[in-house]
């Protein structure tokens, strides 16, 4: 029982004495209630202001967890040690304390709980550890420091575990990889590497003890969900930590999100797997396109030789039309291993759409029904036969996955009525345009995703073939071809996708003589180069009948000696793909010595890298075999003016 005397002489005290006293401390000393949970300052002396760099009152203000570490790079040691002070321990320990300026000071701490006055209050006494005649001890603090503070910026995640493989400390990165923000409480320290959230396929217990045990972990790939929904991939790499005799201590893991890597990785492999087929389909294409190529001519030529009403024309006319099926199936063929250079010539709209039914009704479906309503005029337009071809199967695919497999599809095409134009060439005047378009019977486009239809990788759609790339695909084609796509979407009633291409003057024909277009030989000289022999041979008689003399040969090098032997030379008609020099190199040496020698290229198959030089060069035109005799009839003709003679 206290003595009322004492009580009456500690009464009689001045009541600053307290402070007076402590600030007699050369050591930083701060005294608190001990039923505070963070141990809040209730004094503190003149040494500790000078520490930390605060006035008295500043310090009185600051919460203890403001001014101490909050993540020990091997333990959340603050909070243990304030329940440690709280439940009537005293404590030696080294830490740090942040100053004003925001650095840090490494200092010793010894922190006891003692009873005044009938208050539980805590004392702590600090001494800068920089002043200490051990000032190693300070080193070794800053030293950890500054690997915490590594760790915390390294750009992947970093987990410490102990030697039970329980989570230490956790980076603010891997945090972010959890879905977790950096200020929030740390969801895994404390736990069991083996019991982290969303880790599919951990590595095993015996993986994670033979990594504290002193072994590595490399390369340990696994799926990850984070806690807000996102997955990602994983690469867990873990090394060991020895302790100063050199033992096994615990564990360093190290994750990476290698998603993109890996998504990388497999677009390569396909790329490359592409690229094998590319070459593969590429010689095999070749070869069959030349073949076709001559059927066809072979039959162009049987044609003209029957008289009219013939009975077997039918059965030619049906053979050209299987013809054109084969080199139809070879150009899907090649679209789908490599893009070639897009044909740029003048064809007509109506027909390519009608020739393109079969292919429709085959992607729409058979549960959607197709029809076609075209007009009866011809509708020219400049571009790529083949593109068009890809906008209609594109917009076809997107309207029977609208119309969830079910429906009705239909197709048209015509002419823009007048007022309506596409730009012109070159920023000139607007010109008319023909339209094609695809509608469906489904549901529409929402009114507020009409504007983001066309972005590439946007799609409503889910699943492995939902890239987003069919309709920005379309746009892009008819932007090439300097025309516009429109979305036409009454609410419930369905979507009209149409685009606008401009019309082109069509193609002149070439002047009719009485004897079917002959001419004379001699007229203009024609440089035939075409490696597959039949086809030369069909080439030089079809070549012949419409009044073209013909010089002809199946080498690169044999191209360049006649073309300086015979000076009368006109034009060129060039296989791309020669057995020796190649098409390139023919070009580049005539060229050089004839500039702008006018040259029609066809080719069965040619890398697109090896033709993109020449396909827009003045006085070059450009054929992919099979093509029609008429064609290159027609680009001789406008290469030279208009005729043979």
């Amino acid at each position: 029982m206290a003595d009322p005397a004492s009580k009456a002489d500690a009464a009689a005290l001045p009541p600053g004495l307290a402070q007076a006293l402590l600030d007699q401390f050369e050591e930083a000393v701060f005294v608190s209630r001990r039923d505070e949970t963070t141990l809040r300052f209730l004094l503190v002396n003149e040494a500790a202001c000078r520490l930390m760099g605060y006035s008295r009152a500043e310090l009185l203000a600051i919460a203890p967890p403001d001014v101490v570490p909050g993540e020990d790079p091997r333990r959340d040691l603050y909070q243990r040690r304030v329940e440690r002070v709280r439940r009537g321990e005293t404590i030696e320990f080294h830490t740090f304390v942040k100053t004003k300026g925001g650095g840090w000071i490494p200092v010793r701490s010894r922190t006891s709980p003692f009873r005044f006055d009938g208050q539980d209050l805590v004392i702590s006494r600090l001494v800068a550890l920089r002043d200490d005649a051990r000032g190693g001890e300070g080193d070794v603090l800053l030293l950890r420091q500054h690997v915490t503070e590594l760790l915390q910026s390294a750009p992947v995640g970093i987990f410490l575990t102990d030697a039970e493989g329980r989570i230490l400390f956790q980076n603010d990165a891997l945090k972010a990889m959890m879905g977790t923000a950096p200020d929030a409480p740390s969801p895994v320290v404390g736990r069991s590497v083996l019991d982290l959230p969303g880790i599919r396929g951990l590595p095993s217990e015996a993986a994670v003890r033979s990594v504290v045990g002193g072994e590595r972990l490399t390369n340990y790939v696994t799926p990850y969900t984070s806690v807000n929904g996102v997955s990602i991939v994983c690469s867990i790499n873990a090394a060991p930590l020895l302790d100063s005799g050199g033992r096994p201590d615990g564990a360093l893991f190290v994750v990476t999100d290698v998603t993109e890597i890996q998504r990388m990785e497999a677009e390569v492999r396909q790329a490359q797997r592409l690229e094998s087929l590319a070459v593969l389909a590429g010689g095999i294409a070749h070869d069959f396109n030349n073949l076709l190529e001559a059927i066809t001519g072979r039959i162009a030529i049987a044609r003209e030789d029957l008289p009219d009403g013939h009975p077997g024309t039918g059965h030619l006319v049906a053979a050209e039309r299987i013809a054109g099926r084969a080199a139809a199936l070879v150009g899907q063929l090649l679209s789908v291993v490599r893009r070639d250079p897009a044909e740029r010539r003048v064809f007509d709209l109506v027909r390519v759409v009608q020739d393109s039914e079969e292919l429709l009704e085959t992607a729409a479906g058979r549960s959607v029904r197709v029809s076609l309503e075209l007009p009866d005029v011809e509708l020219p337009v400049q571009g790529s036969p083949d593109q068009v071809v890809q906008v209609l199967l594109n917009l076809a695919v997107n309207a029977r996955d609208a119309m969830g497999g079910e429906g009705r599809l239909v197709v048209r095409a015509g002419p823009v009525p007048e007022g309506i134009a596409v730009p012109g060439a070159a920023g000139g005047d607007p010109v008319p345009a023909a339209f094609v378009e695809v509608e469906d019977t489904g549901p529409g486009i929402p009114s507020d995703l009409v504007d983001r239809i066309f972005d590439p990788f946007f799609t409503t759609r889910t699943g492995p073939t939902s890239a987003g790339l069919g309709l920005a695909v379309v746009h892009g084609i008819a932007r090439s071809h300097g025309g516009r796509v429109e979305a036409i979407s009454p609410p419930g009633r369905g979507a009209r996708l149409r685009v606008l291409l401009p019309l082109h003057a069509p193609v002149a024909a070439l002047p009719a003589s009485g004897d079917g277009g002959r001419v004379a030989a001699e007229a203009v000289a024609i440089l035939l180069v075409e490696d597959e022999p039949a086809l030369r041979d069909v080439f030089t008689h079809l070549l012949e009948r419409a009044g073209y003399g013909v010089v002809s040969c199946g080498r690169g090098q044999d191209a360049i000696d006649l073309f300086r032997q015979h000076p009368d030379l006109r034009a060129m008609v060039l296989d791309f793909q020669l057995p020796d020099i190649g098409g390139g190199e023919v070009l580049r040496t005539i060229r050089r010595e004839s500039p702008g020698f006018p040259t029609v290229i066809t080719t069965g198959y040619a890398p697109e890298e090896a033709l993109a030089p020449w396909i827009d060069q003045p006085g070059i035109r450009y054929l992919q075999k099979p093509f029609a005799f008429r064609r290159l009839a027609e680009e001789l003709a406008l290469l030279l003016g208009g005729a043979p003679g």
